[in-house]
């Protein structure tokens, strides 16, 4: 059986969005998903999503779909 390749997709909002968005990537698909956090002064509220290409690309378009 062939693997997919791991992939990354970053969401960024505000911390609503992004708590909503969390919770809908999660249930999309099999990801895990990760506050990052940054220490510039234009600090945003950003979302790593991180798991196969193709359960990524699944919880991109429902977060896209619901937010």
């Amino acid at each position: 059986m062939l693997q997919e390749k791991p992939a990354l997709a970053l969401v960024h909002g505000d911390v609503c969005e992004m708590i909503y968005a969390s919770d809908v990537a999660q249930k999309a698909s099999d990801v895990e998903v990760f506050e990052i956090m940054g220490s510039c002064p234009q600090h945003m509220t950003c979302l790593g999503i991180l798991g196969d290409a193709s359960a990524v690309e699944t919880a991109v378009q429902r977060v896209r779909n619901e937010i």
